[in-house]
């Protein structure tokens, strides 16, 4: 038998010889043009003169979202023996979430309270408050036009204003280290003494475990659990208490949205003497005048012409007209949402049909 024909790496049986030189070659195509970011833009009718954010502060602002993230991670895999520590604290993820920036809101709260007019002089690696506090701050600031009007309107935000920057100029110079190291005994210091709760979260949750409400009509203080096995707490979902006092007997149970009705009811009632926080909210700011204080008071005015509104005759306390209201409207803060947005045809009633007033107000 003849042995089979030799082959070589050009040939193969039954084929021409080839070779192979590579792919085709392609065009060339020029490199693309340079390209200069702009540094003014068109605003409306107004162009700026400079870019509006720098670099530095697209830096800092994403490792604050960072550590924001960063938090909510540690929220949901809390280890057991912290959960122990933690009564009724939520198994499921987003109910404990929203426990935990419940108590920085409260926490917030109190720190605004606390700020004073030489605090705008300090520093944010002494100032600053803890990250979940940051957290409520910066949500805040996402819609500035309410934060603006409140800063100006709320007086426990009377001060707010005044240490934003410290904040904000942080993104672009030291922030990010701030949050990445552990404090400095300077800024411990500084949250301690102002609020009188431990600098980190977890520890203050298992420090303060109750919480003060104020009844609606006698504003008697309360004392409720953030949580409790009931799901009555004030950070649970069905949040309910009750004032025992024999004048307050005919007041329905207390729920947040009571608490709200008390809220708005407390703005209607409050006096012009009061200066700007006599004002409603969503009344003094608009696109031309960041203080119209004189539209505040039209619209102040023409709300309080409903007859579910109108301060009674027989009293000059704030307290007592606070209460008429709430008694009138049944502390309902659907039904005085109602009344206020019925006196507002020429401005929109929409301007207080909507939700965001029981939160604000």
């Amino acid at each position: 038998m003849d042995a089979p024909p030799t082959y070589t790496s050009t040939t193969s049986p039954g084929t021409q010889a080839f070779s192979y030189s590579g792919p085709p070659g392609y065009p060339t195509h020029d490199p693309p043009p340079s390209y200069a970011f702009p540094q003014t833009f068109n605003i409306g009718k107004n162009r700026t003169n400079a870019p509006l954010v720098s670099s530095a502060q697209v830096k800092g602002h994403l490792a604050l979202l960072h550590a924001f993230a960063k938090l909510r991670a540690e929220i949901d895999t809390l280890d057991d023996n912290t959960q122990r520590l933690l009564p009724f604290i939520p198994t499921d993820k987003d109910r404990r979430w929203a426990w935990f920036v419940g108590l920085a809101v409260d926490r917030f709260s109190v720190w605004c309270d606390s700020l004073r007019p030489g605090d705008s002089l300090s520093t944010a690696d002494d100032f600053l408050p803890p990250l979940d506090v940051l957290m409520v701050w910066h949500a805040y600031m996402l819609n500035p036009g309410w934060y603006a009007e409140d800063c100006i309107r709320i007086p426990i935000l009377r001060f707010l204003a005044q240490v934003t920057p410290i904040f904000s100029s942080s993104l672009s110079s030291n922030l990010e280290s701030i949050l990445a190291g552990e404090p400095s005994s300077a800024r411990l210091n500084s949250w301690q003494t102002r609020t009188g709760k431990a600098f980190q979260p977890l520890e203050d949750a298992q420090r303060h475990q109750l919480r003060d409400v104020r009844c609606p009509k006698c504003c008697y203080p309360l004392t409720v659990p953030y949580m409790n096995a009931e799901g009555t707490g004030y950070l649970q979902q069905d949040f309910q208490t009750q004032c025992m006092r024999s004048s307050c007997k005919n007041v329905p149970k207390i729920t947040k949205f009571v608490l709200g009705a008390r809220k708005i009811a407390e703005d209607l009632a409050r006096s012009e003497t009061d200066q700007v926080w006599f004002a409603l909210a969503g009344s003094i700011r608009t696109p031309q005048n960041s203080a119209d204080l004189e539209r505040g008071k039209v619209i102040k005015q023409r709300v309080l012409q409903q007859i579910r509104l109108k301060k009674p005759e027989s009293t000059e306390a704030s307290q007592d007209w606070t209460v008429s209201i709430m008694e009138k409207n049944l502390y309902k803060i659907r039904h005085i949402r109602d009344a206020m947005a019925a006196r507002m045809p020429a401005e929109g009633g929409t301007l207080y049909a909507q939700s965001p007033i029981s939160h604000r107000a």
